[in-house]
């Protein structure tokens, strides 16, 4: 019938087709077409004969049928498929699995498809120990704990050594990488011996929220414990939980249910009884009837979710008095210092504190260095992380040493007004290769308050921090592009000294998941989002060969290195990666570097003004200041000394 009464014609068509296909068959088996991947004709055939009924063995040149070229010759060394697969072809993959599918072959859920190695770095010191973990993902998409029968390797010995089962020592400074190997696939992961400290291990990736479940009978099903969430978690019914209760209460591993999208029904196997059911609260205040449009509420980093079940309709209103850092506004200080005490993170939401502020005072400062605590600062879609010794200045400390003064935090969204008047001042657009893209542009503030003999308040700002500070902020509410993701650039909106504002380029990362993006500062001013043209982002470590250039990595034949407690990095990489070229002169044993309408000439072992290092010469490579050459190229330099390491942008 679909032939339309073309029967006859038709068929004759397809025999025609099958005469001219048939004649493309190669010695090897395979179909080929002019300059056609041999792989991709040879599938489309074997597809063209399953749907015709035919057996793709039924046409075979020398013995040689498209079934042998797909066994003995479509498979590449690194797993992939086709004579373009190896440079990531998604087409060639893509045919090659569909015919094989079509062939009854199939992939057992159990099969193997990657090792990861965590964590990514640790920061080691000689004679310390880091135990580093290998999990298998699987077809099946589940993953398994290789670590105790993966084969473990590290590239230098010389600087560090791993045991059989994945724990690695620190032997000498210097940087390594260690391997496992499990089922033929490996996972790599740095290792970094600075000869000082302890063990640095990053946290988890995700939100930290903190969680607990108390059954009918007041018996603990899950004890108080941090889970971490991402935005965009499944549960196994496949609804979207993120970073909600539900989401929490999914990390327990403990099994539930809803008979409908409204209530929670079943945690455990303990399911309602009249009107004794599920409820919970966050951050001690009950959240009202426990239906499931209410906990898809996000949760921000540090709440406390404590799912319980009820029998007191009491439970309606109310403060949990379990909370472990109560949600009531209080001093920063008292905040502070009950988290240290019962060990808890450190958060403090400005959102309805005056001024959207919150002060601090001298053992504060000192307990978070001391005690190596981290402090979170939140505000309606700003995130501000300091690290423990990140306010631990000397300027802050002999201003709160002398009493009478207080350190003043703040984080809030500026007006539409001052944004307009700001964006104006920097000059966004074609002039400057940056251009709004319509989020947030926020004030972060960092200044001592001291009370004049008049009883005044006198306030000086905090110049710069020991440790960048790290900060995020929400994008949910803009629609971006891949292109556009690519080119975001956090900006730093700094005023010269005619009063112009400067927008000064700082990189960051930008995470699809929460539709944030972060960044990090060494000083507080004025901040946004934009696009920028040409953005150039590079990121190495001291006495690291591996690199990163726009996300991709890559490796330098000389590290960079500390000299004079200044950086000195491969003259020719850094300014390269920048877009500069560069000319060796062997007479006069000078470097010039030209970027544009910028011209600069250095000489080897010699200064010149604003250069008190000069540059040299290591392993061949010509190394110069870091911070003196790549502000000279128009780039920005931030240096975290905690992890040695370096990020650059222009």
């Amino acid at each position: 019938p679909l032939a339309g009464g073309q029967t006859l014609a038709v068929q004759t068509a397809i025999e025609t087709g099958k005469t001219w296909l048939q004649g493309k068959q190669q010695v090897n088996g395979s179909f080929k077409n002019l300059t056609d991947d041999p792989l991709i004709d040879t599938a489309e055939v074997i597809l063209t004969l399953d749907c015709l009924g035919m057996s793709p063995t039924d046409w075979a040149v020398g013995g040689k049928s498209a079934i042998d070229f797909m066994r003995d010759n479509a498979l590449n060394g690194d797993g992939t498929f086709g004579s373009n697969g190896s440079e990531g072809n998604l087409a060639d993959n893509t045919w090659a699995l569909d015919a094989y599918r079509i062939l009854g072959g199939s992939v057992a859920g159990a099969t193997a498809l990657a090792v990861n190695v965590t964590p990514a770095t640790a920061t080691i010191v000689v004679g310390d120990t880091a135990q580093y973990t290998a999990h298998s993902y699987k077809m099946n998409g589940t993953t398994e704990d290789v670590s105790a029968t993966a084969t473990w390797t590290v590239n230098d010995t010389a600087k560090a050594t791993v045991n059989a089962s994945g724990l690695v020592t620190g032997v000498a400074a210097g940087n390594a990488v260690v391997t496992a190997t499990s089922l033929g696939l490996s996972g790599t992961a740095n290792v970094v011996v600075p000869g000082g400290g302890g063990v640095i291990i990053p946290p988890p990736a995700g939100t930290p929220i903190k969680v607990k479940v108390t059954g009918r009978s007041g018996e603990t099903l899950y004890s108080l414990n941090t889970v971490y969430l991402q935005a965009g978690d499944r549960n196994s019914r496949g609804d979207e939980v993120g970073i909600t209760p539900v989401g929490a209460l999914d990390k327990t591993g403990l099994s539930y249910s809803y008979d409908t999208i409204d209530f929670m029904h079943t945690i455990s196997g303990q399911s309602p009884m009249g009107m004794n059911g599920w409820m919970y609260k966050v951050n001690g205040v009950t959240m009202g009837v426990p239906a499931i449009s209410y906990l898809r509420n996000p949760l921000n980093a540090n709440d406390q979710v404590w799912w319980f079940y009820s029998t007191d309709s009491a439970n309606i209103v109310g403060l949990d008095p379990l909370l472990l850092i109560p949600i009531v506004e209080v001093t920063g200080d008292d905040l502070i210092s009950e988290a240290l005490e019962k060990g808890q993170d450190i958060k403090i939401n400005l959102e309805k504190r005056e001024n959207m502020m919150v002060e601090l005072g001298q053992e504060s400062i000192r307990k978070l260095n001391e005690m190596q605590k981290e402090m979170n600062i939140t505000n309606q879609g700003i995130d501000v992380t300091f690290t423990p010794t990140a306010l631990y200045t000397e300027a802050v400390r002999k201003a709160l040493d002398e009493g009478n003064a207080t350190l003043q935090i703040g984080a809030k969204e500026v007006s539409t007004s001052e944004k307009e008047e700001i964006l104006a001042k920097a000059k966004l657009g074609q002039s400057s290769g940056l251009f709004e893209i319509g989020g947030k542009l926020v004030d972060l503030t960092a200044q001592i308050v001291r009370e004049s003999s008049e009883g005044n308040k006198v306030t000086e700002k905090i110049n710069s921090f020991n440790e960048p500070v790290k900060v995020t902020l929400d994008l949910s509410n803009i629609h971006l592009s891949e292109e556009e993701i690519a080119q975001l650039t956090a900006v730093r909106y700094e005023k010269d000294a005619q009063g112009n504002i400067i927008p000064v380029k700082l990189g960051g990362t930008y995470n699809a998941k929460s539709k944030s993006f972060t960044f990090y500062t060494e000083r507080f001013s004025y901040y946004g989002i934009v696009k920028a043209e040409n953005l150039v982002k590079v990121s190495m470590g001291i006495n690291m060969l591996t690199t990163r250039i726009n996300g991709t990595r890559g490796y330098t034949d000389v590290p960079p290195i500390l000299i004079n407690d200044r950086t000195m990095v491969p003259l020719r990489f850094i300014a390269e990666s920048l877009g500069a070229t560069v000319q060796w002169l062997e007479e006069s044993r000078s470097v010039k570097i030209k970027l544009g309408e910028k011209l600069l000439q250095l000489v080897v072992e010699e200064t010149v003004p604003g250069l008190d290092t000069p540059p040299t010469i290591k392993g061949g490579r010509v190394l110069v200041p870091l911070r003196f050459v790549s502000e000279t190229l128009g780039a920005r330099v931030t240096w975290f000394s905690s992890t040695q390491r370096i990020e650059i942008v222009r």
